[in-house]
């Protein structure tokens, strides 16, 4: 194996923890892609907790560039809360943490056709 070779696979060893396990869902009508860690699925009755990260399109007020967040979804009742949520200055989860909380939000209805309704019925039908 030549000196390349042997480079590219040191890199792409380094770079796969910050994408392992992420699967893409969809993206929104803001360009925003959205990503679920199939790994991190938990199921307990009709709940379903898992890691979810958005790549965000556009820059914002707050220079978020990529959120992860522990969602818990009611497959039942068609409910979402998320229970933890960080906010980082780069794509994929890198660069400095800029936000980091735990409860972020109650139960709330998932509305048909959005995004959330997508990765619902995606994790629910696992």
């Amino acid at each position: 194996m030549n000196f390349k070779h042997c480079l590219l696979a040191f890199v792409m060893l380094i770079a796969s923890p910050a994408w392992a396990g992420w699967t893409f869902v969809t993206k929104d009508l803001e360009d925003n892609s959205f990503f679920v860690d199939f790994d991190t699925l938990r199921k307990d009755g009709n709940l379903r907790k898992v890691w979810q990260m958005i790549d965000l399109s556009t820059s914002n007020k707050f220079r978020w560039a990529s959120t992860r967040q522990r969602n818990e979804y009611d497959c039942k009742n068609e409910t979402k809360s998320i229970l933890s949520f960080a906010a980082f200055s780069k794509k994929n989860l890198e660069g400095e943490r800029l936000y980091d909380g735990n409860k972020i939000s109650e139960k709330e209805d998932v509305a048909p056709d959005s995004v959330d309704w997508r990765v619902l019925k995606l994790v629910c039908s696992k």
